[in-house]
């Protein structure tokens, strides 16, 4: 089954996660760039870094960061990654699941900060300045800078979230 498909922000590539697999297609032709492996952990999601070099593959029990040249793990972020995203400044990445969600650095993949509140799904504004989580009936907002959560909106529905630019 797919679990997750993601773009490059160079348009570049597609990515789509599935059973402990994460494919690589080039997006001017679908050809299958290469199969990355996610041994003994389900691909629930994929995302590109903003420069469009890195990718991550967010597992149950970790969170694995490829190197799309090279095509290998650059590091492993013990993290579940049943939602994965980076920001698209390049400067955050959150990794979330089992009802954990964590905001960190994506220069040295340090822990900024682990947050008070799981994550079904996610999205950034276009400046990075803001991210909002949806979990259950609650959009919890995050200002990743200050680390400050201001609001969170009570919502009827609990599907998913997408940002509008602009």
């Amino acid at each position: 089954p797919v679990t997750s498909v993601a773009w490059s922000a160079d348009g570049k590539y597609v990515s789509c996660g599935t059973t402990q697999t994460c494919f690589l297609w080039n997006a001017d032709n679908y050809a299958n760039i290469t199969t990355l492996k996610q041994d003994g952990n389900m691909v629930h999601s994929v995302a590109f870094s903003a420069d469009s070099k890195f990718l991550l593959t967010g597992g149950k029990t970790n969170t694995l960061v490829w190197e799309i040249e090279s095509q290998k793990i650059s590091h492993t972020i013990e993290s579940p990654g049943n939602v994965v995203s980076w920001s698209p400044d390049g400067k955050y990445l959150v990794t979330a699941g089992s009802g954990v969600a964590q905001l960190w650095e994506s220069a040295g993949f340090k822990l900024v900060k682990a947050l008070t509140f799981g994550m079904r799904t996610c999205c950034w504004n276009k400046e990075s300045k803001v991210f909002y989580a949806l979990y259950g009936h609650n959009i919890h907002v995050l200002e990743p800078d200050s680390g400050k959560t201001p609001q969170t909106y009570n919502v009827a529905a609990s599907g998913s979230m997408i940002w509008s630019p602009g």
